[in-house]
């Protein structure tokens, strides 16, 4: 199986499309784009062959690869989240970062993704290189030195400036109620923990030891029938609100005081509307095709910027960068669960939105649900879905060249008055200005994602059958 990086890195299942030798490959690679003497700090998630300590282990393997071309490299001495791994690189000036995570995919897989030396996602032109690279490394097979490991411990570190930035935009504001958390097994324990402790915060946290396995959980946060034992944390601890990660903590979930989940583009469009509100030189929203009208109904009130990309935190990069240099806050917002904003990490990150939600409602003196009203109230309720359609994995070449380029009687024959077609990242449907559809296949599944929206859940759900109805119809 060749090296591919799709969205964000290489992904495969273990043992089959995820080996020591893909692993080998994209190492010697990623060396090939450093300078000898460069410096890489490694992270990884709970995932099986992650740990050092594991036989074989795929991060001693990436280790003793980067060694054996003259690049130093560090590895974290526990399972460290990929924001903490993206902050680390800026603030430490290091050349670049790989983090070993195939995110909220099923525990059976495995990822390796890079970030340079601004911390943020590879772009393109990057990952091409590597897969190129990689790909020809992979039929040489060879086999680097052995040589001893040089661990860190970030997390106290990252909470530090976690700290700062609550400090900075809520100057003597404490949270007077427990946060629950649910790290889902993955590797954002240890991180919560330093935070709680930097910040003097009481977290509740459920899913808390690291395992493989997940415990069985569903590691997506964004998927809602898995947050269950959260809910129940946040009833039974009377606390401010949830939130829930996915292993490598790049994604959230925040859930209100009601165990009621928010969207991100809800929970985004709080933060941005309270710092429009403090006169913060907000300059606009960076977010994707996939993403809530939500976001670009909040834009369009206060004549604010919507930056609308192709689905991958690492497009928002370019944006981000350019409103650090003019001092201003751009934040950034993915469906799927990412978020960032300028001044923090050029990568998605799972703890700070969750925190920057608490403390406004802190310094509103409101609940979260309160919060999440006043924005819906000022700004439309639009009905966000997702769901996946499952199909059988010889079916991927036919879907990949439907998404390509769909057929436009098949597509009328299926959704009614079509308004536009936009096929910037799969196949979007709009029907009208708050109501549209976009299927998206998976770079590592075999599964087609499907988001829909509009301001009726029953428009929203049709959508979703109409677009599983077109994919069969395809197969």
């Amino acid at each position: 199986m060749n090296i591919s990086f799709g969205t964000s890195g290489h992904r495969g299942i273990i043992g089959d499309s995820f080996t020591i030798e893909h692993v080998k490959a994209i190492a010697f690679a990623i060396a090939d784009l450093l300078k000898y003497g460069d410096t890489v700090i490694i992270g990884y998630d709970t995932r099986e062959g992650n740990a050092p300590t594991d036989t074989p282990s795929y991060t001693a393997t990436l280790a003793h690869c980067l060694q054996d071309k003259g690049i130093r490299a560090i590895v974290c001495d526990q399972p460290t989240p990929t924001p903490v791994i993206s902050w680390a690189i800026r603030h430490y000036d290091y050349q670049g970062g790989i983090i070993l995570t195939a995110s909220h995919n099923p525990p059976e897989y495995n990822g390796l993704k890079f970030n340079p030396a601004n911390g943020a996602p590879a772009p393109k032109e990057i990952t091409n290189r590597i897969e190129t690279l990689g790909n020809t490394y992979l039929e040489s097979s060879i086999t680097p030195g052995s040589y001893s490991l040089e661990e860190t411990n970030l997390d106290e570190s990252f909470a530090e400036t976690i700290k700062e930035t609550l400090t900075t935009y809520f100057p003597g504001t404490t949270l007077s109620k427990p946060v629950s958390i649910d790290t889902k097994h993955g590797a954002c324990a240890p991180t919560w923990s330093a935070i709680g402790e930097a910040c003097d915060i009481t977290f509740n946290i459920v899913h808390e030891a690291h395992r493989s396995d997940f415990g069985g959980i569903e590691p997506n946060p964004t998927d809602t029938k898995g947050l269950q034992e959260l809910q129940k944390k946040i009833t039974i601890t009377n606390a401010l609100c949830g939130i829930a990660n996915d292993p490598d903590g790049d994604r959230h979930i925040v859930v209100d005081e009601n165990g009621v989940p928010l969207t991100p583009e809800e929970t985004t469009t709080i933060i941005a509307d309270y710092f429009v509100s403090q006169g913060a030189p907000v300059d606009g929203i960076a977010t994707t095709v996939a993403s809530s009208q939500l976001i670009k109904s909040f834009c369009k009130t206060h004549s604010l910027k919507v930056y609308e990309t192709a689905v991958g935190f690492k497009y928002f990069a370019p944006f981000i960068e350019a409103s650090e240099e003019k001092s201003t806050l751009l934040f950034a917002v993915e469906s799927s669960g990412g978020f960032s904003m300028s001044g923090h990490t050029l990568e998605k990150c799972g703890f700070l939105p969750g925190l920057l939600l608490a403390y406004i409602a802190e310094s509103q003196k409101a609940s979260i649900s309160q919060l999440k009203e006043n924005i819906l109230t000022k700004y439309g309720n639009f009905i966000f879905i997702e769901e996946t359609f499952r199909y059988n994995e010889a079916d991927k070449p036919t879907l990949q060249s439907v998404f390509k380029a769909p057929n436009e009687t098949d597509l009328k024959n299926t959704f009614n008055s079509i308004h536009s077609v936009d096929l910037t990242d799969g196949v979007k449907v709009v029907i009208d200005d708050s109501s549209w559809v976009l299927m998206r296949l998976s770079g590592t599944e075999p599964i087609s994602r499907i988001y829909a929206e509009s301001t009726s859940q029953d428009t929203s759900q049709s959508l979703i059958q109409h677009a599983k109805d077109f994919l069969n119809a395809q197969i």
